[in-house]
């Protein structure tokens, strides 16, 4: 994860092929999600969101 805190959250989202899933710390959750819904929005994408609460982190994955 620490080569992602150099990233933006659109940044790491938008090169995702489909099936490919990026990792975020926890903490950044609301802003994850909102992200992903409006980059699914305005591109015609599919994201889910998964929440790991015992290893701290939200995963994205898009599905198409």
């Amino acid at each position: 994860m620490q080569e992602q805190a150099t990233k933006t959250i659109s940044g790491l989202l938008t090169p995702l092929e489909v099936g490919d899933t990026a990792k975020f710390p926890i903490s950044k959750a609301l802003v994850v999600r909102v992200m992903a819904c409006n980059l699914g929005v305005v591109s015609g994408r599919k994201y889910a969101t998964r929440t790991d609460r015992e290893a701290g982190i939200i995963e994205v994955t898009r599905k198409s």
